[in-house]
């Protein structure tokens, strides 16, 4: 149960980060010059392995790279549009 509780503090932490830098600027630019969802995604996917990279447990920085940072745009587009 507490490796549940920890998945889950991992992945609202990843998510409830605020986009900065270089991140922000490539949203940004991306969102202004008519990208696709897609390319927004991948464009951020480095952002997401960043902030798997900072947690500090080898097994669930692992997980954290496998199932958010490195998870195809395909796979996340399935999963968060499931009537598709």
């Amino acid at each position: 149960m507490a490796t549940a509780a920890r998945r889950a503090t991992d992945l609202a932490r990843l998510s409830a980060v605020r986009p900065t830098g270089r991140f922000a600027f490539l949203l940004a630019a991306c969102l202004l010059g008519g990208c696709t969802a897609e390319q927004i995604y991948n464009a951020a996917q480095g952002w997401r392995r960043d902030e798997c990279y900072k947690i500090g447990d080898l097994a669930r920085r692992e997980r954290c790279l496998k199932e958010e940072a490195d998870r195809p745009y395909g796979v996340y587009r399935a999963a968060s549009n499931p009537s598709r």
